[in-house]
């Protein structure tokens, strides 16, 4: 079968990375798929749509809501693909796992793409290793994440491949030194920029970002940060930049859609996350030719290498984020080398290639000898 019919669920369709690379999946494979989302009012409900495809987004009443899943079951039923692909397994996606098992739905692919390890909770780590029996495949986008299932067993080693995420290359030009971000913001002329892309949620740990920024303009005043992304922290972000003294020296800027266009007038990328899977904003700032100082969580240490494309730190150690951002502000040539090397490195991650490989993963599913055995 060379275009199966796949239904895809999702937890929501906010502006986070799963969801983008979900949209990027539709956008280069052209599968034949609906998508099911288990909340309302997703930012990417109506990009996806716009790529052909239908998009159900169900009520949300509570956090466990049996009218979802009675829905989901009848989806399925009326729908009936030939691969339901969970594409986000965190709690939400047992919605999925248990609409699979009353249609008895013979072959379900689950996406891992959240630091597992972090990101769930105990007794679903736990249950999966019951449910992954249920599971033609187990897919991660990160390899910290591959070998951390395998290794607790939580999924075989049988099932579990590693895709990594895709951006789109072609949207990133070589940096242009002679950008500079007083022409996208005013007051900063001159200044060197450090910025950084993300939702403000405390995983993404904004609050560490603010404090680094405070240490580093103490010692080295000529530079700004701003950041890029929204969020439920924002007010509180806020108030401490103010209660910071960094007024005119921190900027928030909220959702963009030019973020490419902003990458080009940053000097250093700082990526401050308590956890990550393959981050999409760290893959865009190396496309973009920058240097980046990241914490170790996910696959930042495998994107960055620390010392050939950038520097890696522990989570939340303000003290050695602050060092490593002064020793690129204070060296041109290795904010030069580094973002060298990084837009060199992740030309490997382009999104035809991460499409291709879920395109040969859904042709392997379908043609195993055995559907997965109902066996919990």
């Amino acid at each position: 079968m060379d275009n199966p019919k796949i239904l895809y669920v999702i937890g929501q369709l906010g502006r986070g990375g799963a969801e983008h690379q979900l949209y990027y999946l539709i956008k280069y494979l052209k599968p034949q798929a609906k998508v099911v989302s288990l909340s309302q009012g997703g930012w990417w409900a109506d990009p996806i749509r716009g790529l052909g495809v239908d998009v159900i987004e169900l009520q949300r009443r509570s956090s466990w809501d049996f009218s979802r899943l009675i829905a989901l079951v009848k989806i399925i039923q009326k729908y009936e693909p030939e691969i339901l692909h969970i594409f986000l397994d965190t709690v939400p996606g047992l919605y999925g796992r248990l609409a699979a098992l009353l249609t008895r739905h013979a072959c379900i692919i689950s996406d891992e793409r959240v630091e597992t390890a972090v990101q769930q909770p105990y007794w679903y780590r736990m249950l999966k290793r019951l449910m992954n029996h249920q599971v033609a495949a187990v897919v991660t986008n990160s390899e910290s994440n591959y070998l951390y299932l395998a290794g607790g067993r939580i999924a075989s080693k049988e099932k579990l491949s590693c895709i990594h995420n895709g951006i789109e290359l072609d949207r990133f030009v070589e940096k242009d030194p002679c950008i500079r971000w007083a022409q996208l913001r005013g007051g900063t002329k001159n200044k060197l920029v450090v910025g950084t892309v993300g939702n403000l949620f405390p995983v993404k740990a904004p609050d560490c970002f603010v404090r680094v920024a405070a240490r580093v303009l103490a010692r080295f005043p000529e530079c700004c940060f701003v950041h890029v992304g929204d969020g439920p922290l924002r007010d509180e972000m806020e108030n401490l930049s103010q209660q910071l003294g960094l007024q005119g020296s921190l900027f928030f800027l909220g959702t963009r859609n030019d973020v490419p266009r902003l990458l080009e007038a940053v000097d250093v990328f700082v990526l401050t996350s308590r956890s990550e899977g393959m981050p999409n904003a760290l893959m865009e700032a190396m496309a973009a030719g920058l240097p980046c100082v990241v914490t170790d969580v996910g696959d930042c240490r495998m994107l960055v290498r620390d010392g050939q494309r950038g520097f890696v730190v522990p989570a939340d150690d303000e003290p050695r984020l602050t060092d490593r951002i002064l020793t690129l502000l204070q060296h041109g040539h290795l904010r030069i080398r580094f973002g060298l090397r990084g837009r060199d490195y992740i030309q490997r991650f382009d999104v035809r290639r991460m499409a291709e490989q879920y395109g040969e993963l859904y042709q392997n599913v379908l043609n195993m000898d055995h559907a997965p055995k109902f066996d919990m």
